[in-house]
């Protein structure tokens, strides 16, 4: 699961680094009611006032050159992308290895028991050999 997501966070930086070529346009509107009352300054009298006001914006830009900064950046983003997908099937293939390593041991492992189970077996056949008035004794393992 968490290589999936590295393969997608790296193909979003890929993609994000190709849409910094592109252009962007920016817009804002805005409008205000205001409305209140003042006092007239040459009539003394209260007078009510109402003002309307609308601001709109707009804002566009483009990168011309950036000193290949940003074909730069995008090469590198390919390139992280390709190597999170390599790294998956490195992954996949250490994985393939341990299990094989572990299965190769366990057949070693049952391999030393059947040896030492000869040995003892052997061993069992000489000491009457050497010591005649000694009964057998067997030995489990």
């Amino acid at each position: 699961m968490y290589r999936q997501s590295g393969q997608t966070i790296t193909s979003v930086d890929y993609d994000r680094a190709k849409s910094f070529q592109l252009s962007n346009l920016f817009g804002t509107a805005s409008k205000i009611f205001s409305s209140g009352n003042a006092i007239d300054p040459i009539t003394s009298d209260f007078v009510t006032e109402q003002i309307n006001s609308d601001n709109m914006g707009i804002n566009s830009s483009i990168t011309l050159f950036q000193g290949n900064q940003l074909n730069n950046q995008i090469a590198q983003n390919k390139l992280l992308m390709e190597k999170s997908i390599f790294q998956e099937e490195i992954e996949k293939n250490n994985i393939a290895l341990n299990i094989l390593e572990t299965y190769l041991q366990a057949l070693y492992s049952k391999e030393n028991i059947s040896i030492a189970e000869n040995k003892l077996a052997a061993s069992e056949q000489e000491v009457p050999q050497s010591n005649p008035n000694q009964r057998p004794t067997r030995h489990r393992l």
